[in-house]
């Protein structure tokens, strides 16, 4: 090799290792940066299954006040939740299925979707409830809490 050949090979292993290290750093970027969107995405989806919980309670609620409604929405400042009353046939077994829905199209959207199974037991659906001080509550036992893939077809 002639002397000005070896800063010729010099440089191009300099550009070649550059440009390693930079695909490198760029991918390492792109990582952290779709990494910080997947925690957005988990804190909402753990947004929507506590959105859940408390819709179940507000279901429970709006069935024992109006039985003959079929579908039921609760906009909260968190997000939204739909509740559609599947069987009301029997008071012991009322089935409903409810989907809450945390973040905006912009933001990402975080679904949870459950198909509940709970026994009213003495509550008479629809009519006037009275409590007295011998049974100054109502109980409503929740016999079955399943999360489902989604409600397609149910909502």
């Amino acid at each position: 090799m002639q002397k000005g050949e070896n800063g010729y090979a010099a440089i191009m292993t300099m550009i070649l290792v550059s440009m390693i290290l930079l695909s490198l750093l760029s991918q390492g970027a792109a990582l952290g940066w779709s990494a910080r969107f997947a925690a957005t995405s988990h804190e909402k989806k753990r947004q929507a299954d506590v959105l859940s919980r408390g819709c179940i309670d507000a279901a429970i609620a709006a069935i024992i006040k109006d039985s003959e409604r079929e579908t039921f929405q609760f906009d909260w400042e968190l997000g939204v939740c739909e509740v559609k009353v599947v069987d009301s046939s029997d008071v012991h077994a009322v089935t409903f299925t409810i989907q809450a829905r945390v973040g905006t199209e912009e933001t990402g959207v975080a679904y949870t979707s459950m198909k509940i199974v709970a026994d009213f037991g003495d509550i008479h659906l629809g009519e006037a409830i009275a409590t007295s001080p011998q049974n100054p509550t109502l109980e409503v036992n929740i016999l079955s809490r399943e999360e489902i893939s989604s409600l397609e077809g149910v909502l």
